[in-house]
């Protein structure tokens, strides 16, 4: 059932105008992975400068999420059991520790203008 509500969660977001950034939308000021999604996209197309200014930490960020992803997947289609990505041991708990300390730092260095300043809320 839950799987069902995140679907048309999803779907939601993309078809309804719905704020992509629920902290950007209520504070006017840009949360601490906004610029992710276009970093990413900047990437994609070989901007690599674009990314970085987009924001500093896409670059891990975008393909440790991508695998997460496509773990669960897997671990559904082939078990039925959703959350494998999340699993992966102390390593894995580390790992994601350090990101979220890496997340704020640039977040909080951001609005002190490094990285090229606050990425525009819109």
């Amino acid at each position: 059932m839950a799987s069902v509500l995140a679907t048309f969660a999803a779907l939601a977001m993309v078809f309804l105008p719905v704020p992509w950034c629920p902290w950007a939308a209520f504070a006017h000021v840009p949360c601490p992975g906004c610029g992710l999604t276009r970093a990413t996209l900047a990437a994609l197309q070989g901007d690599l400068r674009g990314s970085l200014l987009y924001h500093p930490l896409a670059l891990v960020m975008t393909p440790t999420v991508v695998i997460a992803v496509f773990r669960d997947l897997y671990g559904y289609a082939r078990r039925g059991v959703w959350g494998e990505g999340h699993r992966g041991g102390r390593a894995m708990t580390w790992f994601a520790g350090i990101m979220a300390v890496a997340m704020i730092t640039v977040w909080i260095a951001r609005f002190l203008g490094a990285f090229g300043g606050p990425v525009p809320v819109g």
